[in-house]
C-alpha cells in the first residue's frame, strides 16, 4: 500500500511525473520528521496501517521472525538454522541498493556477524528467501533524471529518529539514512 493509499501522503507529488522529466514538481507534506521515519519502518501493510503505533512496528518484527522461523524452512524442505538466517537478513540489509554478490555477502558476514557461511550455502538461502517473496533482485536503472529532480533539495539526517533507531538495531545497521 503506498502512502497516499494509507493517507498518509497527500499525493501531490507523482513519481510518473519525475520520471517522465516534468521540470516543476511541488508538494508539502503535513509530516513531520518522526512521522515519516515511522511509516517509513512500518510498511504499507494494510492492517497495520489502522493499528496503534507501537503494534503496527510489532507487526514488521513479527513477520521477519515468522520468516526466520518457519516460512523459509517451508520454502524448499531444507532445515535451516534460524539464527543464521536473522544474521544473513541483516547482511542483505546492509547491502541494499548495491551490486553485492555472494562473495561480498560472505565477507560482510565474517566482519559484521562472526559468522562464515559458504557461498553454495549463501546462494541456498538467498534462493529460498527469494521463493518467498522476501528478497528481490532489482534491475539496474539509470538515476540521472532523479538526481537532476533532487539536486536541489536540502538533504536531511533522520538516523536519529527514535523508531528509525529502534530499526537499526533490530539489522544491526550503523550507517545514516539521509533523505
Amino acid at each position: 500500500m503506498s502512502l497516499w493509499e494509507s493517507g498518509d501522503s497527500t499525493g501531490e507529488v507523482s513519481l510518473k511525473e519525475i520520471f517522465d522529466g516534468k521540470e516543476q514538481i511541488e508538494g508539502l507534506s503535513g509530516l513531520d520528521l518522526e512521522r515519516v521515519a515511522f511509516v517509513s519502518c512500518r510498511g504499507g501493510w494494510p492492517l497495520a496501517v489502522d493499528m496503534d503505533d507501537e503494534i503496527a512496528l510489532d507487526q514488521a518484527f513479527d513477520y521477519l521472525n515468522a520468516v526466520e522461523q518457519r516460512d523459509i524452512q517451508q520454502a524448499d524442505g531444507v532445515d535451516r538454522d534460524p539464527s543464521r538466517v536473522h544474521r544473513l537478513l541483516r547482511s542483505y540489509a546492509r547491502h541494499q541498493g548495491a551490486q553485492a554478490n555472494y562473495s561480498t555477502i560472505r565477507a560482510d558476514l565474517v566482519a559484521n556477524e562472526g559468522d562464515s557461511l559458504d557461498e553454495d550455502t549463501i546462494a541456498s538461502y538467498i534462493k529460498a528467501l527469494k521463493s518467498i517473496f522476501v528478497v528481490e533482485d532489482v534491475e539496474a536503472w539509470n538515476l540521472t533524471c532523479v538526481q537532476r529532480q533532487l539536486s536541489a533539495h536540502q538533504i536531511h539526517d533522520i538516523s536519529q529518529t527514535p523508531l528509525l533507531q529502534q530499526q537499526h538495531s533490530v539489522w544491526g545497521l550503523q550507517t545514516s539514512y539521509q533523505i
